[in-house]
């Protein structure tokens, strides 16, 4: 039985994804502005994911195509870090495990 923690940590498969498939964070980028130009001052990550799943099974020759829903919110973070200026605020995005750790400790006096 696999242990949790001996399996790769979602960020680590994401980052392992996002390497490997240089053209999906292209396509949300894109559909992010798309969505921004129709004058939507925010937007869902998942949705612009499902989007790309749309992309991807009908627009092209990878059927085979997957992505984890978990990604959209590291693709999402990756472009309000990216663009602030544009998407500062876009999308929500929710407290990693590691952030709230970090903010536990820090509120607790264990973090300078």
């Amino acid at each position: 039985m696999v242990k949790p923690r001996d399996r790769p940590s979602i960020r680590d498969r994401f980052e392992r994804f996002h390497a490997a498939n240089p053209s999906v964070y292209a396509a949300f980028k894109r559909f992010a502005w798309d969505v921004k130009r129709a004058g939507r001052t925010r937007w869902s990550a998942d949705a612009i994911v499902q989007r790309i799943r749309w992309l991807y099974a009908v627009e092209t020759d990878e059927p085979e195509f997957k992505i984890n829903d978990h990604y959209s919110a590291y693709y999402a973070r990756m472009l309000m870090d990216e663009d602030p200026a544009n998407f500062a605020g876009f999308f929500e995005v929710r407290q990693t495990r590691t952030e709230r750790m970090l903010a536990s400790a820090q509120r607790d006096g264990r973090l300078c």
